[in-house]
């Protein structure tokens, strides 16, 4: 069996909340979870392809500029993560559909990261050959969105999210894609 991938889809908080002003007043909180993600990567001397929204890179151009400097791998997730991608991006790996439109849903990341035990997540890894984590995966706190079930897709498991994937980088060995 070979070695599961590493990806993030680094996008701001509320990408999946239509684009509005929300964006604009909370998109700092992708800094910090960015920072902790690049540190845990670099502790366990892993690579991992960071599937990056153009509209973010435009705003946080010098911790973009950090992604490339510790060597991990630039994909894209379109711009204001929106739109049907064409027969063209979906064949190419380094493009990451923002609806998982004509590519494989995962199940090993996100939502399920944070709501799903280790145990079930772990094996979710190697079956489906990866991870995926969104920056907004490892607040502490999320803030609140309009509506009971976005707050509950938001805010379910941030309190263990960080440890999971921290055993997660320990006991997996990820696939370097730059190889």
């Amino acid at each position: 069996m070979s070695k599961p991938t590493f990806t993030v889809d680094w996008e701001p908080n509320y990408s999946h909340i239509p684009y509005s002003d929300f964006w604009e007043k909370n998109d700092p909180l992708v800094d910090e979870p960015t920072e902790y993600l690049l540190d845990l990567l670099r502790r366990h001397e892993i690579k991992a392809i960071f599937y990056r929204l153009g509209w973010l890179v435009d705003k946080r151009p010098k911790l973009f500029e950090q992604i490339i400097a510790e060597g991990h791998v630039i994909g894209t997730h379109t711009y204001y993560h929106t739109y049907d991608p064409s027969p063209q991006e979906l064949a190419d790996p380094l493009f990451r559909s923002p609806r998982f439109v004509g590519q494989k849903r995962l199940y090993a990341g996100g939502f399920f990261l944070r709501a799903m035990p280790y145990g079930w997540l772990k094996r979710q890894v190697l079956k489906e050959g990866g991870v995926y984590v969104h920056p907004h995966d490892l607040l502490w706190e999320h803030p609140k969105c309009d509506g009971w079930l976005q707050n509950m897709k938001r805010r379910t498991g941030l309190k263990t999210s960080r440890d999971k994937l921290e055993r997660l980088c320990r006991e997996v060995e990820f696939a370097n894609p730059l190889s």
